[in-house]
């Protein structure tokens, strides 16, 4: 089976916009179906990347003296992020680094709303956030687990096509198992007090151990907010009504 790199972000979602903007606008990601409706954006400001080849040269005081981060590939890309494979060579390990694309204020503004949500979740098959910061240029990055894997996704249509080895390999009894996992790690969020909002199979990874990640927490809120929230976010076909 082919699995292809993913990190927690490969499909971001993101986004609730800061105040002060004038009109408003619906932002579609085009490849996962994923949205966010938020009032107050000026017209003339929709996301557009910014330099977030930034990363490449970030330079740091590191205990190993070099350079902290060096990037690889690219292992995804959406409306409002980009994300690389890289190597951490202080702690000596392979981590997905996500920049942030769009105007440098609401790039960092979106970024610590994830990291906000994230970082205060610990469950095995939620991603870990390792580091923020800032590039030179002022554009905001996560560093992360770097996962390895497919979409359930894609394992979905290959046992709706009748492909007969997926169907060995996932019998009835493992994909009851696979959403067994994915109800635990809704169950450690919902537990802290934190709402997904985009739960479809585009966003659970299926790693190598045939384990499950539960990834993409841009659409993430506090139970406590959502009812105050004026920001639409999630998939349309998965939304509930």
């Amino acid at each position: 089976m082919n699995q292809n790199v993913y990190s927690s972000e490969i499909l971001p979602i993101m986004t609730m916009y800061p105040e002060g903007s004038k009109s408003r606008s619906l932002y579609a990601h085009h490849q996962s179906g994923s949205y966010a409706s938020q009032g107050n954006v000026k017209e003339d400001e929709k996301l557009q990347a910014s330099s977030i080849n930034g990363l490449i040269s970030h330079q740091t005081k590191t205990l190993t003296g070099r350079q902290r981060f060096n990037l690889h590939e690219s292992v995804g890309e959406g409306t409002f992020g980009k994300v690389w494979s890289a190597q951490d060579n202080d702690l000596n390990r392979s981590v997905a680094i996500k920049g942030y694309k769009g105007p440098i204020e609401q790039a960092r503004y979106s970024c610590l709303e994830e990291v906000k949500f994230v970082g205060e979740l610990d469950h095995p098959a939620i991603p870990t956030v390792y580091d923020t910061g800032l590039t030179e240029e002022g554009v905001p990055y996560i560093v992360m687990k770097l996962l390895k894997g497919e979409p359930l996704s894609e394992i979905i249509k290959r046992l709706q096509a009748g492909d007969a080895e997926t169907h060995l390999q996932y019998s009835f009894e493992k994909r009851m198992g696979l959403i067994i996992e994915v109800l635990r790690a809704i169950d450690s969020a919902h537990k802290q007090g934190i709402l997904h909002r985009d739960i479809k199979p585009d966003n659970i990874l299926v790693n190598p151990a045939g384990h499950i990640w539960l990834i993409d927490w841009g659409c993430a809120v506090k139970q406590a907010d959502v009812l105050e929230s004026s920001l639409l976010c999630g998939t349309p076909l998965y939304m509930p009504p």
